[in-house]
């Protein structure tokens, strides 16, 4: 008799548990957790009380696949924002590198230019 009432108290805590770990990981709207009141919730684990612990385990998987869902567009979605970044930040270094190309193209050109000045200069007089 004693190992009877053991195993109901140990189901009754597994099945808490349970509960407690749905409430954790279901899916709710920022709007809903602001609003959400302590009777609420323990209003959903009364009623969780008298579902099926293996539909509880069938909630806890889908709320979990949804977040895993929503972690990987979000994760995504930052993957795609940071390669536009990227590809702006070499379009733009490609550029700054042309320019200094031509900046020190031209001050090539007018060294030379000041040498065969200088050397004409020299030679005349």
């Amino acid at each position: 008799m004693d190992k009877s009432k053991n195993t109901v108290r140990t189901d009754i805590k597994l099945l808490q548990a349970l509960i407690d770990l749905y409430l954790g990981v279901k899916v709710r709207s920022e709007e809903y957790v602001k609003n959400c009141k302590k009777e609420q919730i323990e209003s959903e684990r009364k009623s969780l009380l008298n579902t099926n612990p293996l539909h509880i385990i069938e909630y806890i998987k889908s709320s979990v696949n949804i977040l895993l869902n929503l972690n990987n567009e979000q994760t995504n979605t930052q993957h795609k924002a940071n390669e536009s970044i990227t590809s702006d930040m070499q379009e733009n270094y490609e550029e700054q590198i042309q320019k200094l190309e031509a900046e020190t193209r031209m001050h090539i050109r007018v060294c030379i230019s000041v040498m065969i000045v200088r050397t004409t200069i020299e030679v005349t007089y």
